[in-house]
Protein backbone atom coordinates (compact mmCIF):
# COMPACT_ATOMS: atom_id res chain seq x y z
CA UNK A 1 0.00 0.00 0.00
CA UNK A 2 2.83 2.00 1.08
CA UNK A 3 4.18 2.42 -2.65
CA UNK A 4 0.32 3.03 -4.08
CA UNK A 5 0.18 6.05 -1.89
CA UNK A 6 3.55 8.02 -3.22
CA UNK A 7 2.35 7.35 -6.54
CA UNK A 8 -1.50 8.93 -5.46
CA UNK A 9 0.73 12.15 -3.95
CA UNK A 10 3.06 12.10 -6.78
CA UNK A 11 3.25 15.72 -7.88
CA UNK A 12 1.02 17.20 -5.24
CA UNK A 13 1.89 19.38 -2.15
CA UNK A 14 0.13 16.55 0.29
CA UNK A 15 3.05 15.63 3.16
CA UNK A 16 2.35 11.28 3.01
CA UNK A 17 2.22 9.63 6.04
CA UNK A 18 1.51 6.14 6.71
CA UNK A 19 -0.89 4.72 9.11
CA UNK A 20 -0.65 1.68 11.09
CA UNK A 21 -2.50 -0.89 12.86
CA UNK A 22 -1.09 -0.95 16.30
CA UNK A 23 -4.86 -1.88 17.67
CA UNK A 24 -3.61 -5.50 16.08
CA UNK A 25 -1.03 -5.59 18.02
CA UNK A 26 -0.62 -9.44 19.58
CA UNK A 27 -3.84 -10.25 17.16
CA UNK A 28 -2.21 -12.73 15.15
CA UNK A 29 0.78 -14.12 14.54
CA UNK A 30 2.05 -11.39 11.95
CA UNK A 31 1.50 -9.35 15.16
CA UNK A 32 2.93 -11.27 17.93
CA UNK A 33 6.17 -10.66 16.32
CA UNK A 34 7.27 -7.32 18.21
CA UNK A 35 9.31 -5.77 15.33
CA UNK A 36 6.25 -5.83 13.19
CA UNK A 37 5.29 -2.17 13.61
CA UNK A 38 9.33 -1.23 13.46
CA UNK A 39 9.93 -3.43 10.74
CA UNK A 40 7.32 -1.17 9.13
CA UNK A 41 8.32 2.31 10.28
CA UNK A 42 12.04 0.77 8.35
CA UNK A 43 10.30 -0.17 5.21
CA UNK A 44 8.49 3.58 5.14
CA UNK A 45 12.03 5.20 5.88
CA UNK A 46 13.10 4.01 2.70
CA UNK A 47 10.71 6.58 0.48
CA UNK A 48 11.71 10.07 1.07
CA UNK A 49 7.81 11.16 -0.04
CA UNK A 50 6.68 9.36 3.21
CA UNK A 51 7.11 11.70 5.47
CA UNK A 52 6.30 10.10 9.08
CA UNK A 53 3.68 8.00 10.69
CA UNK A 54 0.28 7.36 12.37
CA UNK A 55 -0.75 5.05 14.56
CA UNK A 56 -4.09 3.45 15.04
CA UNK A 57 -4.71 2.54 18.78
CA UNK A 58 -2.53 4.13 20.96
CA UNK A 59 -3.91 1.99 24.01
CA UNK A 60 -1.31 -1.16 22.91
CA UNK A 61 1.53 1.23 22.92
CA UNK A 62 0.99 3.25 25.97
CA UNK A 63 0.56 -0.43 27.37
CA UNK A 64 3.62 -1.01 25.86
CA UNK A 65 2.08 -4.41 24.92
CA UNK A 66 4.92 -6.80 23.61
CA UNK A 67 7.54 -4.11 24.05
CA UNK A 68 6.28 -1.77 21.43
CA UNK A 69 6.56 1.43 23.55
CA UNK A 70 10.14 0.37 24.27
CA UNK A 71 10.79 -0.98 20.86
CA UNK A 72 9.98 2.87 19.40
CA UNK A 73 12.08 4.50 21.45
CA UNK A 74 15.19 1.93 21.59
CA UNK A 75 14.71 0.98 17.47
CA UNK A 76 13.28 3.91 15.58
CA UNK A 77 12.43 7.04 17.36
CA UNK A 78 15.50 7.75 19.11
CA UNK A 79 14.99 11.42 19.45
CA UNK A 80 11.83 13.56 19.14
CA UNK A 81 11.20 15.98 16.49
CA UNK A 82 8.75 18.62 15.42
CA UNK A 83 6.24 17.61 12.80
CA UNK A 84 7.61 19.18 9.43
CA UNK A 85 6.11 22.42 8.36
CA UNK A 86 2.84 22.96 6.11
CA UNK A 87 3.84 25.89 4.05
CA UNK A 88 1.07 25.71 1.46
CA UNK A 89 -1.20 26.59 4.27
CA UNK A 90 0.90 29.07 6.33
CA UNK A 91 4.51 30.13 6.69
CA UNK A 92 4.05 33.14 9.12
CA UNK A 93 5.81 31.85 12.66
CA UNK A 94 4.61 32.82 15.73
CA UNK A 95 6.64 35.61 17.95
CA UNK A 96 9.09 34.88 20.65
CA UNK A 97 8.15 34.06 23.98
CA UNK A 98 8.78 36.90 26.77
CA UNK A 99 9.71 37.01 30.20
CA UNK A 100 11.69 33.14 30.75
CA UNK A 101 11.98 32.49 34.03
CA UNK A 102 13.72 29.50 35.72
CA UNK A 103 13.82 28.18 38.89
CA UNK A 104 15.41 25.71 40.78
CA UNK A 105 12.81 23.54 43.06
CA UNK A 106 12.85 20.19 44.79
CA UNK A 107 11.84 18.55 41.73
CA UNK A 108 14.22 20.08 39.45
CA UNK A 109 14.02 22.91 37.37
CA UNK A 110 10.88 24.97 36.60
CA UNK A 111 10.43 27.23 33.69
CA UNK A 112 8.08 29.64 33.18
CA UNK A 113 7.36 31.63 30.34
CA UNK A 114 4.73 34.45 28.97
CA UNK A 115 3.50 34.65 25.12
CA UNK A 116 2.20 37.63 23.60
CA UNK A 117 -1.37 38.12 22.96
CA UNK A 118 -2.91 36.85 19.74
CA UNK A 119 0.82 35.11 18.70
CA UNK A 120 -1.19 32.29 17.83
CA UNK A 121 1.16 29.46 19.24
CA UNK A 122 -0.51 25.92 19.41
CA UNK A 123 2.71 24.81 21.41
CA UNK A 124 5.99 25.13 23.06
CA UNK A 125 9.65 23.31 21.76
CA UNK A 126 11.69 23.19 25.05
CA UNK A 127 15.46 22.50 23.90
CA UNK A 128 17.86 22.29 26.58
CA UNK A 129 21.85 21.08 26.42
CA UNK A 130 24.79 21.26 28.32
CA UNK A 131 26.84 23.34 25.78
CA UNK A 132 25.67 27.21 25.52
CA UNK A 133 26.10 26.89 22.12
CA UNK A 134 24.02 24.20 20.79
CA UNK A 135 21.77 24.63 17.51
CA UNK A 136 18.29 24.07 18.65
CA UNK A 137 17.24 23.09 15.03
CA UNK A 138 19.93 19.96 15.71
CA UNK A 139 16.37 17.49 16.82
CA UNK A 140 18.86 15.58 19.60
CA UNK A 141 18.67 18.90 21.88
CA UNK A 142 14.96 18.88 21.74
CA UNK A 143 13.90 17.94 25.28
CA UNK A 144 10.16 18.44 24.91
CA UNK A 145 7.24 20.13 23.63
CA UNK A 146 4.62 21.84 25.93
CA UNK A 147 0.84 22.49 24.55
CA UNK A 148 -0.39 25.82 25.24
CA UNK A 149 -3.92 24.76 26.31
CA UNK A 150 -1.72 23.25 29.42
CA UNK A 151 -0.14 26.77 30.63
CA UNK A 152 3.51 28.27 30.01
CA UNK A 153 5.25 25.98 31.62
CA UNK A 154 7.25 23.09 32.27
CA UNK A 155 9.19 21.10 34.84
CA UNK A 156 12.55 19.39 34.21
CA UNK A 157 12.94 16.73 36.22
CA UNK A 158 15.50 15.16 34.95
CA UNK A 159 18.77 17.01 35.77
CA UNK A 160 21.86 16.38 37.63
CA UNK A 161 23.17 17.91 40.44
CA UNK A 162 26.23 20.42 39.42
CA UNK A 163 25.75 20.63 35.92
CA UNK A 164 24.78 24.10 34.01
CA UNK A 165 22.08 23.15 31.18
CA UNK A 166 21.20 26.02 28.50
CA UNK A 167 17.52 25.89 27.85
CA UNK A 168 15.62 27.69 24.85
CA UNK A 169 12.07 28.35 24.15
CA UNK A 170 10.14 28.31 20.78
CA UNK A 171 6.58 29.22 19.95
CA UNK A 172 5.27 27.05 17.02
CA UNK A 173 1.94 27.50 15.49
CA UNK A 174 -0.65 24.49 14.22
CA UNK A 175 1.24 24.51 11.25
CA UNK A 176 4.96 24.29 12.94
CA UNK A 177 6.04 27.20 12.10
CA UNK A 178 8.53 27.71 14.86
CA UNK A 179 8.71 30.97 16.35
CA UNK A 180 12.37 32.54 17.36
CA UNK A 181 13.91 30.95 20.48
CA UNK A 182 14.94 32.40 23.74
CA UNK A 183 17.23 31.23 25.92
CA UNK A 184 17.93 30.82 30.27
CA UNK A 185 20.73 29.70 31.58
CA UNK A 186 20.25 27.46 34.93
CA UNK A 187 22.86 26.03 36.97
CA UNK A 188 22.26 23.41 39.18
CA UNK A 189 24.04 23.18 42.64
Amino acid sequence: MVNWWINEVKNSNVHLYIGHAAYKIGSNKAWRNENELIDQIKYNRNFENVHGSVFFGFDKIQKNSLNIKTNLKEKVYETQVLPPTSPWIDIIAPKPVTNIKAKIIKDGVLLTWDDPANNYADYYAIYRSTDKEFDEKNSKYLLTTVKRKYGLKYLDKNIEKNKTYYYKIAPVDRVHNQGEVKEKIILKK
